[in-house]
């Protein structure tokens, strides 16, 4: 099973992937205002604090956003990502049992790789758009384009180390369906609760792209 066409869709037209840890249920409106006025209308929620799954739950009620659970690693987590409504998820790594898990319940899901033989394990098991984490560490932009040559026919979001410095680099490869991380929304700006800032910082990726 390949990954759900819709939200694949949307990450190849928007190219951009915004990653979240919530401290504060009170940044959820005001963070989805921004998103939406912007034209990015997707989200991933890490579950990174313990005010993950409610974030979720939350967006999900709204339904102005399409929402994902990132930094999903276990079962435990897989549930409560499923329960909260999560539309997809993203890993950091590739558990074959956390995959297994939405593959049933046809969630889509992006595990992390970064090797030739995750990226086969992944194909494997049918996925071919995959999370790259951490590229920066591991070879940024030449490693993708060393992945690419064998893996031809999958798509990577990379994330870790990629910043509003140089995501328009890595958006140049054709096979990077989009970039993802906290750069979109920075969190010294959500802790300062810097809206105005964060907004116009949101519509100047866009408009780079």
């Amino acid at each position: 099973m390949k990954n759900n066409g819709t939200i694949d869709e949307l990450l190849k037209q928007k190219r951009l992937l915004p990653l979240v840890s919530v401290s504060d249920l009170n940044d959820i409106q005001p963070l989805e205002d921004i998103l939406v006025e912007a034209g990015l209308p997707i989200v991933e929620i890490a579950f990174r604090s313990d005010l993950a799954a409610q974030a979720i739950e939350r967006l999900r009620k709204s339904d102005e956003l399409i929402v994902g659970a990132g930094t999903v690693k276990n079962l435990e987590q897989a549930k409560a990502a499923d329960d909260a409504g999560a539309q997809f998820v993203v890993t950091p790594g590739l558990s074959e049992p956390v995959v297994n898990y939405f593959l049933e319940r046809k969630i889509s899901i992006y595990p992390g790789i970064v090797t030739p033989s995750e990226v086969i394990r992944a194909n494997d098991l049918g996925i071919y758009t995959l999370k790259a984490f951490p590229i920066s560490s591991y070879g940024g932009i030449e490693t993708l384009k060393a992945l690419h040559g064998p893996f031809f026919e999958t798509d990577f979001v990379p994330t870790g180390g990629v910043n509003e410095n140089n995501y328009l680099d890595y958006l140049k490869l054709d096979y990077v369906r989009a970039v993802g991380g906290t750069f979109i929304l920075p969190p010294s700006l959500i802790r300062k609760k810097d809206w105005p800032a964060l907004k116009r910082l949101v519509k100047s990726l866009m408009k780079a792209i």
